[in-house]
């Protein structure tokens, strides 16, 4: 089996890489990270300045940008592929880290790795050209820090992760609940650290700018209540976002420019502060080394999907969670439901995929010939495959955690 799946999993990576751009001008949401770095290398505010049509909108945080600065004094071509074996190296580091912290070993080790090389979303973040891959890895050495009782480098780990993507500062919930305050203090100091050297070196002004754009200054940008980031409310509403406020407004109106009754607002605000409630609530007595990160499993995801930008290749932040569970059925610890609803979220993509997966180009195809004899109610359906598999991760990392005690004894 081990064998077998190595040879699928090596085919996977050519059909992979093969789609991957081949010329700048077609780098896709890489150039949304390089060109404002080189914006910062000329002295300029990356989020005021003016930019060729077609290119990905700045949507990034300060820190990120000052951090990508160095890739940025490097010609496009050697840019991106100097970014892609970063996110190949960081991948790869992340895997075995999560293996070997999950107590695999010998051919389970080789299978459990190669499946979660080809989970889906992996392959669409390469195809962007973006940056949960290597925003994995610091949330694989908070976890792997918090088991090893190194609160220190867990705090700023996690601070590290914030400062350079912002979502992640949910997690701050994940460590309330394990009640690991050593590593809360640690991540506030990363994050003043983190703050004031990206003011020293970027500039107040990009750092005020950043705020206005996501909405801080108006008070909005949190539940979908903006069009946060300057992106066109096109892309901001559900299907391409997969944040679940919008995916309630997309219940009531599927039009994009039907403007919504404000009741419809306040119950896609109250969804998302109710999956914040029951994640509070699963994971209150979670044990403080959080066994197979089933915390951390149901914390990712429900993070992802209150995001006010949501999009697919957010998945990949879900490795974790699934080595855990691959950990937990080596053990004959794994609950039927979890078992069905990840294999479920898992197949979902697989067999009906995103941009950069090896089979896209056939399936791509195939919803365009239905779009072309007007079966546009099938293209309508696919359309929910991405925010089906995360939905379905919920679930199976809601019952991961809930079912921790009849499976191990005890969570708390």
């Amino acid at each position: 089996m081990a064998a077998a799946l190595c040879i699928v999993a090596a085919l996977y990576t050519f059909g992979a890489y093969r789609q991957l751009p081949s010329t700048p001008t077609d780098y896709r949401d890489f150039n949304a990270y390089y060109l404002p770095g080189l914006q910062l290398l000329r002295g300029m505010n990356p989020y005021l300045a003016t930019y060729p049509a077609g290119t990905p909108i700045v949507a990034d945080t300060p820190a990120w940008l000052m951090c990508f600065q160095p890739l940025a004094a490097l010609t496009p071509y050697t840019a991106y592929w100097t970014w892609f074996w970063i996110n190949v190296s960081a991948l790869m580091l992340s895997i075995w880290l999560l293996i070997r912290e999950s107590d695999i070993r010998g051919p389970e080790a080789v299978s459990v790795a190669a499946l979660l090389w080809m989970y889906p979303p992996l392959a669409t973040n390469f195809w962007f050209g973006q940056s949960e891959v290597f925003l994995l890895l610091p949330l694989v050495l908070m976890l792997v820090a918090l088991r090893r009782n190194h609160d220190r480098l867990a705090g700023l780990s996690l601070a590290a992760a914030t400062l350079l993507r912002a979502y992640p500062l949910g997690l701050v919930g994940y460590l309330l609940v394990l009640r690991r305050w050593k590593a809360l203090g640690w991540t506030g100091v990363g994050l003043l650290i983190g703050s004031v050297v990206t003011i020293l070196f970027v500039g107040w002004e990009a750092v005020a700018a950043y705020s206005t754009l996501i909405g801080v200054s108006r008070g909005s940008g949190l539940f979908g209540l903006s069009t946060t980031l300057n992106i066109g409310l096109g892309m901001v509403k559900h299907p391409a976002n997969l944040n679940l406020g919008w995916f309630v407004k997309w219940l009531y109106d599927r039009k994009p420019s039907q403007p919504l009754p404000v009741v419809v607002t306040i119950l896609a605000a109250l969804a998302e502060i109710s999956a914040v409630i029951v994640c509070f609530w699963a994971t209150r007595n979670i044990r403080a080394d959080d066994p197979d990160w089933r915390g951390f499993g149901l914390w990712i995801v429900t993070i992802s999907l209150i995001s006010p930008l949501s999009w697919y290749f957010f998945l990949c932040c879900f490795l974790p969670m699934l080595a855990g569970m691959a950990a937990a059925w080596r053990r004959q610890e794994l609950s039927r439901p979890v078992l069905y609803a990840i294999t479920a979220s898992y197949l979902v993509t697989t067999l009906f995929p995103s941009y950069g997966h090896p089979i896209f180009p056939i399936w791509h195809a195939a919803m365009l010939a239905a779009e072309n004899s007007h079966h546009l109610h099938i293209v309508h359906v696919f359309t929910e495959t991405e925010f089906t598999s995360l939905a379905l991760a919920w679930f199976a990392a809601f019952w991961f955690v809930t079912t921790a005690r009849e499976n191990t004894g005890s969570v708390s």
